[in-house]
């Protein structure tokens, strides 16, 4: 490695490689203190600064880099970075196995922490608390369990539309050319049988209808939006069904996992209690993501349904009177739409979720539902074979659209220790991500500790 030269700070001259370990315990203490007292942090920025104005900062770089690669390596050096901290370095050996919690200090570098996981847990005080040292091989949490001793179903619908629910298909309000012709011909006194035999004669009327499709009797190009999913069944209030829910959770860790450290954490806290300490009072639903949308094919409830079929409709129905809206048939949908839904890979998945053991949640869902209009120009240039299948395509397409929100309920925490209901300080974490700030900021310059 090429040697450098330098000035760091107003009168100390450094030569590196060959006073590495000088370099070296500088960085020591720079990274383990709290207070910078030697201004370690403003020479290093303006040593660099002057150097790259002389075309030095590649050498410098590669230099320093290489002293606090050592550093970070050095165990003697990362103990008393680990104890400059007293208190966090207490909190960390005391209890249980202190002989070997202090035996792993000594023996650990902060290279070696910051390199590999499980050792900076320990380092913590933490467990990985992993079931076959793997915490994706974690099985499932059994809300199932949960749901039969509760007497609850995994989905509840709750629909005003009921299953009986029907779609009209109507002709919309008649051009003027049409009611015109209506008019003229009630003045020159024309029957109304023959009025509507003279309408259906005219190729042009049936091309000028404007079909449409609601959900509403009454109301034009009406969608369902009353359709309310619960997942699972949420028959008592939201905080009480959230209390037993996690108490489950918890002794299901407990019990059948057999996982004896760690705690729940509740929605609205940020430290775990006891399985006998669990309050769930910040429960509440909130809008997750973007939902889901999907389309189903109710086509086949008008099987056999031809435009021959469509016209004798029309035509027995006919009110000459309503040049608003011409009821063509009521289709029985309402069955079908709730069974689309509940068979829906996001419903499926959304209930599959609640067994992800690391967190856990309820749903609540609301459906809408809605049909495309038929475009009167598409009707209008289509032949007669054309206009069955027209009749057919928004019936093809039925949208279902599904707003999600979420009961965060909490979580179990697998990697902190704590006893009864007693949090487990964080100290030593703290202390070593103020560490971790340090190494990040030499980063920036370009002083690469390989971290």
């Amino acid at each position: 490695m090429e040697s450098i030269e330098f000035e760091l700070g107003d009168e100390e001259r450094i030569v590196l490689p060959d006073m590495a370990d000088t370099m070296k315990d500088k960085f020591g203490r720079f990274i383990s203190k709290e207070r910078d007292e030697d201004n370690f942090r403003d020479n290093l920025k303006r040593t660099i600064k002057r150097e790259k104005r002389m075309g030095n900062a590649d050498v410098l770089l590669e230099n320093l880099s290489a002293v606090l690669r050592e550093a970070l390596k050095d165990n003697d050096i990362s103990l008393a970075a680990y104890q400059e901290d007293s208190v966090a370095f207490a909190d960390y050996a005391k209890g249980e196995g202190s002989e070997n919690k202090i035996e792993f200090a000594k023996t650990t570098s902060l290279y070696d922490l910051f390199t590999d996981r499980e050792k900076y847990l320990r380092m913590i005080g933490a467990t990985s608390m992993k079931f076959d040292r793997d915490m994706q091989s974690f099985p499932k949490y059994d809300f199932e369990d949960f749901l039969d001793k509760e007497n609850l179903e995994e989905i509840f619908i709750e629909s005003g539309i009921g299953k009986d629910a029907q779609l009209y298909i109507y002709v919309d309000e008649f051009t003027k050319e049409f009611k015109q012709i209506i008019e003229n011909s009630r003045e020159q006194k024309l029957e109304d049988s023959k009025i509507v035999n003279l309408l259906f004669a005219n190729p042009d009327f049936i091309d000028s209808l404007n079909i449409q499709y609601s959900f509403d009797k009454q109301k034009k190009n009406e969608d369902i939006d009353d359709i309310f999913i619960e997942i699972p069944e949420q028959p008592s209030s939201l905080t009480n069904l959230a209390s037993s829910f996690s108490e489950h959770y918890v002794q299901f860790i407990r019990n059948d996992l057999g996982i004896k450290s760690g705690g729940f954490i509740p929605a609205g806290q940020n430290y775990a209690t006891s399985g006998r300490d669990i309050r769930v009072s910040e429960v509440e639903y909130k809008p997750i993501g973007k939902g889901s949308s999907f389309t189903i094919d109710i086509s086949h409830l008008l099987k056999g349904f031809t435009y021959e079929t469509f016209l004798k409709e029309l035509k027995e129905n006919f009110d000459l009177d309503d040049e608003e809206r011409q009821d063509i048939m009521a289709i029985t949908v309402g069955k079908e739409i709730i069974n689309a839904i509940e068979k829906s890979n996001f419903i499926r998945n959304t209930i599959k979720s609640l067994g992800n053991i690391e967190r856990l949640k309820m749903y609540e869902i609301k459906a809408n539902v809605s049909i495309p209009t038929l475009r009167k120009s598409d009707w209008k240039k289509s032949s007669d074979s054309e206009k069955a299948k027209l009749l057919l395509r928004p019936l093809k397409n039925v949208k279902v659209t599904l707003n999600l929100r979420e009961a965060y309920i909490g979580r179990f925490d697998f990697s902190y220790y704590s006893k009864a209901g007693e949090v487990k300080s964080d100290k030593m974490n703290d202390h070593l991500n103020e560490i971790r700030t340090k190494i990040s900021f030499l980063s920036k310059f370009g002083v690469d500790g390989g971290i």
